[in-house]
């Protein structure tokens, strides 16, 4: 990380790291009308905020009886029950979550400019962020866009007509043959989910559709030669 390059990835990847993606996630989950091409999640239309408070009672119960019978783990615990606190508040908040919807936007207006001031200096059409290799900064942006897809958000923040670069970078992703084998597995994993019956507790799946994103890392990382 001590060249430039290395510094920009870094620097990158903590500001997508700091959007709050599940207070967006859940936010369309719990208010529907806020997805503009509909949410692509199975099991969307059942999410409720019943639905989530039964996941969050569930998990608190959890931390409360993993604290009891680990004392020494306490603050960590501690830790965990205010996170999750501050998390369900966050997302049934609706003030907060369009607030957070307004982060991303003034996300990708950034991402947009930087994009074309990569591809103006490199003077490449098929550049990445950082420049004509791709990095870990575009792995960590691929699971932003992937995940404001299956949001159905993806006319919102990154339509052909407002933010070009972003949809041309986004069609080009989707075009390489890691990204696409992590999606059809991802797909596959959703469809296990719901064949199991485990579609009951809806924050579960949306949680399963983020680790299956976020697979990109590793396999785009060992698959930049495609």
């Amino acid at each position: 990380m001590s060249s430039e390059a290395g510094k920009e990835v870094a620097r990158l990847r903590d500001v997508f790291n700091h959007l709050p993606y599940d207070v967006i996630t859940y936010g369309v989950l719990l208010n529907p009308d806020m997805s503009v091409s509909g949410c692509k999640i199975p099991g969307s239309k059942f999410a409720n905020a019943g639905t989530l408070n039964k996941r969050m009672a569930n998990q608190f119960a959890y931390s409360q009886s993993m604290m009891e019978k680990h004392p020494d783990l306490k603050e960590a615990y501690e830790a965990k029950l205010k996170f999750r606190a501050a998390f369900k508040g966050s997302s049934t908040d609706i003030e907060k979550v369009k607030a957070a919807m307004e982060s991303c936007d003034k996300l990708m207006d950034d991402m947009e400019t930087l994009l074309g001031k990569v591809k103006e200096k490199y003077g490449i059409p098929d550049s990445w962020l950082v420049g004509p290799r791709f990095s870990a900064a575009d792995v960590t942006f691929t699971v932003l866009l992937h995940r404001l897809e299956l949001l159905g958000l993806e006319e919102r923040f990154y339509p052909k007509n407002k933010r070009p670069h972003i949809y041309d970078y986004y069609q080009r992703l989707l075009e390489r043959k890691s990204v696409q084998q992590v999606i059809s597995e991802e797909k596959k994993i959703m469809s296990l989910v719901i064949g199991s019956k485990l579609m009951k507790g809806l924050p579960y799946v949306a949680g399963i559709v983020v680790i299956g994103v976020a697979a990109v890392a590793a396999f785009t990382i060992m698959k930049r030669r495609t």
